[in-house]
């Protein structure tokens, strides 16, 4: 099958202070989701909002294409938290350490 450019496969990776946020979590220092161990991140519950807010956000930007009259789609194939801790880190940042590699930052 060739791409044509109309459906346009994307990824949404998540730290795990988005997260909580997402699930109504406190994120301050010492918080509900510093408390949050290792094992509890297995449950899928957990991401589910996060999750929800990923796949609606799709949602919405191929609505607003089909409104704009572009034929470009997008396709959510795959979310995942990172384990970069994003606290005190800048939306510009967030893209930078996401875009380098081997930055020792979102490197998986």
């Amino acid at each position: 099958q060739t791409d044509d450019g109309t459906v346009i496969d994307i990824l949404i990776g998540y730290t795990k202070h988005a997260m909580c946020e997402a699930a109504g979590r406190s994120i301050s220092n010492g918080g509900a989701c510093d408390q949050i161990g290792d094992l509890d991140l297995l449950d899928p519950a957990l991401h589910a909002p996060i999750i929800n807010v990923a796949e609606t956000s799709v949602v919405w930007t191929n609505t607003a294409y089909i409104n704009s009259g572009i034929q470009t789609q997008l396709r959510l194939v795959h979310t995942y938290m990172t384990d970069f801790d994003d606290r005190g880190q800048t939306c510009r940042d967030m893209v930078y350490k996401w875009r380098d590699n081997n930055d020792n930052a979102m490197d998986e």
